[in-house]
């Protein structure tokens, strides 16, 4: 018996010692093994990371290159510092080894270094050699940090280098490198696996001789482990997942304002915008607000599909406050988030958008103006996920850019046309007026033959003959005659002929036209003179009538000086030398000398000239100056007026468009006039009635009646004001006959008084300044 426990216990004992053998091996084997896994999971997680910040590199250098506001260019420069910085560290630390910093605050991690032979062929020999690219790009990053601002553009090589390597060749081979660590990370759970097994294996055997419990803590903690593996391993996909979300946002981001930069006219340009977030994001509507030049309201310019033409139509407005998504994204400058529109207070729902789930509003800011507000719906609650945000600010501040081009180059063109416009206006006036003023009023042809030159006049409805080559002579591209040339009848004329002739033209035209204005600038220099003349002549006449107690003339006797009466003025003893006193070719008086002798010797003459001269230039000297003083009194009285005047200029001149210059009118106005509503009306281009493109009211006694048409036809009040041009001052709306057919529109607003400007260009009326009592 002693003997069979003793054989026991040796068995016992000798099974207990190869259990505790088995489980320190396989403990120590395991804690290799996880620690492997783990540092695995480290590798996977920073080259993971490595693609996300090589995109990061292009999207900063490209937004750091291109940005013209300094603060954005500022930010971009110390995120490109920052991503290249960690995107270099990691490199090192996933060839070399090492304490890797996290990400935006996230805990350092721990690389093990000494990678694998096929990880260091993928790194250092071909075809990967991804170390060279990873060098490469960024030093090519590091260069364009060192590249002085003004050299920044976007043609720079290096940029060029980034935006080719990183979302193509790079991007390909850090995905190789990060498949080839989740490779080795998928052995090493094989190994892992493997191992659990015959542990498991080895541990069943020996528990069937000396039971199952002893060994069951250690199978739990096995599992476990093994559970906290698998759950490391999932986070890390999602996380993967996420960052791939993320740079695929940002692409398309980068697509879609690529492709918005180079259209110019506004509204394809919203029109194309919306369209393509749509398209790339899949949602389920995409529309743009845009902000008026006070800083008020947002105005609907664009949305996708034909209930954005509608929205569009209908001329939606709201107002910049938390009285929707938009105008609270608008007041914030701050995106406004909607996951589930049924729970949110600030989604108003629209009849015509009955599938919106999700709603995000983000304000479209260019420096320190807003611009207006992107609006992206989806048809999903939760569809529109706050990790895809910072690819959608991005978006809107290209729109934003986008638009301020489009305004800009809108204005260039319209400025240009109007400059063409009034070139050729002034050119057909010009001609038109030389050619009245000649003798005959006709215009004149002349004939080039072998026989030599003439000149003829003909009828200004001379008719050209068909046969001839025919070109027209042109002064700002303003056809003001043509040049005819006859060749024999079988001549063929080629493109070289034409050339050829067209250019003749052109110098004839450019010839007559310097004639022309010499011309007319010897005549203009004529008139001058004969202004200048009449001009003095009616000075003087002027200030004699104001001068009441100046005398006919004055005396002086050698001794002293003194006033002539008429008498004496009337009566000159002796012979008497007259010499006119002329300012600017005009007689303003006669300096008189009475000679003592009958003859006057030339230096005497000379003598009374000089002094003639001088004293005609003296005199109008005082009178200029006089003159001067009086116009710098009422010059002081006008400085206020000027002063609003000049203030309202500059502000018309920040202004994008004619509705927001009118606007912009208004205020100074009701400020000096001391009333509370004014509305200005254009008259349309057929004349047939006037709508109200600019008002300024009272919000708590009237309603807003922009847009308003206003008919011409049967209309008294409007009749009058065309007919004489000049204001009209209504005291009562009510029994005013001239209302008629529009005195409730007027009554509704709670209009009792009011008065009608003209609006005149050349004596031509272009619309109305309503100023309103209310």
């Amino acid at each position: 018996m002693n003997f069979w426990n003793d054989r026991l216990s040796r068995r016992y004992i000798l099974a207990l010692s190869l259990l505790a053998l088995l489980a320190i091996g396989a403990y120590f084997t395991l804690r290799v093994l996880i620690a492997a896994n783990e540092g695995s999971a480290a590798l996977i997680n920073v080259s993971g990371r490595q693609r996300m910040l090589s995109q990061r590199i292009a999207l900063y250098a490209l937004t750091y290159a291109t940005a013209e506001d300094v603060d954005i260019r500022q930010d971009a420069r110390l995120n490109l510092e920052e991503a290249v910085n960690l995107f270099e560290e990691s490199h090192r630390g996933l060839t070399e080894g090492g304490i890797v910093n996290g990400f935006q605050g996230s805990p350092s991690i721990s690389l093990p270094g000494n990678p694998s032979e096929t990880i260091s062929n993928l790194y250092f020999q071909a075809p990967g050699l991804v170390d060279p690219q990873v060098r490469n790009y960024v030093a090519a990053a590091r260069s364009l940090l060192n590249t002085p601002e003004e050299d920044l553009a976007i043609d720079n090589a290096d940029l060029a280098h980034i935006l080719d390597q990183g979302p193509n060749r790079l991007i390909n081979s850090l995905n190789t490198v990060v498949g080839a660590y989740q490779l080795e990370s998928d052995n090493i759970t094989s190994i892992l696996s493997a191992a659990e097994l015959a542990v498991l294996f080895i541990t069943l055997t020996v528990l069937a001789l000396e039971g199952a419990f002893i060994f069951r803590p250690m199978l739990l903690e096995v599992n476990q482990q093994r559970q906290d593996l698998l759950e490391t391993n999932s986070q890390l996909s999602k996380q993967t997942q996420q960052l791939n979300a993320q740079a695929q946002g940002l692409e398309l981001a980068t697509e879609v304002s690529s492709i918005i930069g180079r259209i110019r006219d506004l509204d394809d340009l919203l029109k194309q915008a919306t369209e393509l977030i749509r398209e790339k994001f899949d949602l389920y509507y995409v529309q743009v607000y845009l902000a008026d030049a006070a800083g008020r309201t947002l105005s609907l310019q664009s949305g996708t599909g034909s209930v954005g033409e509608e929205l569009a139509k209908r001329g939606q407005r709201l107002a910049i406050g938390a009285g929707s998504i938009n105008g609270l994204a608008a007041r914030d400058r701050q995106p406004i988030i909607v996951d589930n529109t049924e729970e949110s207070s600030l989604h108003r729902p629209n009849a015509l958008l009955p599938e919106t789930r999700s709603e995000i509003a983000i304000p479209m800011v260019v420096g320190d103006r807003l611009v207006g507000v992107l609006d992206l719906q989806s048809d999903r609650v939760h569809g529109l996920r706050r990790r895809e945000l910072p690819a959608f600010e991005v978006l809107s501040s290209q729109l934003a850019i986008a638009i301020e081009n489009a305004n800009l180059f809108t204005q260039v063109v319209q400025t240009q046309a109007d400059f063409e416009k009034q070139a050729r206006r002034l050119a057909r006036s010009n001609w038109q007026a030389y050619l009245d003023d000649t003798e005959d009023r006709e215009r004149l042809r002349y004939t080039y033959s072998m026989e030599g030159v003439g000149g003829t006049a003909v009828e200004s409805d001379h008719t050209i003959h068909h046969t001839l080559f025919t070109a027209p002579i042109k002064v700002v591209n303003e056809q003001i005659g043509v040049l005819q040339i006859e060749a024999d009848p079988t001549y063929e004329w080629d493109n070289t002929d034409t050339e050829f002739v067209n250019a003749i033209a052109a110098q004839v035209g450019q010839q007559v036209e310097n004639l022309r204005l010499i011309e007319q600038a010897e005549r203009y220099r004529a008139e001058a003179e004969q202004a200048v003349r009449r001009l003095t002549r009616q000075g003087w006449q002027e200030y004699l009538d104001t001068q009441e107690d100046l005398t006919d003339g004055y005396r002086f006797n050698g001794h002293d000086t003194g006033p002539l009466s008429p008498e004496k003025l009337a009566t000159r003893p002796g012979k008497v030398l007259t010499n006119s006193i002329n300012v600017r070719g005009e007689s303003i008086g006669e300096l008189e000398v009475v000679l003592k002798e009958e003859r006057i010797a030339p230096e005497q003459r000379l003598i009374l000239n000089t002094i003639a001269e001088r004293l005609s230039s003296h005199i109008e000297n005082l009178r200029l100056t006089e003159q001067t003083e009086m116009a710098l009194g009422e010059a002081q009285l006008r400085s206020e007026e000027l002063a609003i005047i000049n203030s309202t200029v500059a502000t018309v001149t920040r202004s994008r468009s004619v509705e927001e210059g009118l606007e912009e009118i208004l205020d100074p106005l009701l400020l000096v006039l001391g009333v509370r509503q004014a509305r200005i009306a254009l008259i349309n281009e057929s004349h047939t009635h006037l709508k109200i493109t600019a008002e300024r009211y009272d919000f708590d006694l009237a309603e807003s009646a922009l847009g308003t048409t206003i008919p011409l036809h049967n209309n008294a009040l409007m009749a009058e004001i065309f007919e004489h041009k000049h204001a009209i001052w209504i005291n009562d709306t009510a029994t005013d006959p001239r209302l008629e057919g529009f005195r409730d529109l007027i009554l509704g607003q709670q209009i009792h008084g009011m008065a009608i400007i003209p609006i005149l260009i050349e004596d031509e009326i272009a619309g109305t300044l309503g100023i309103d009592c209310l």
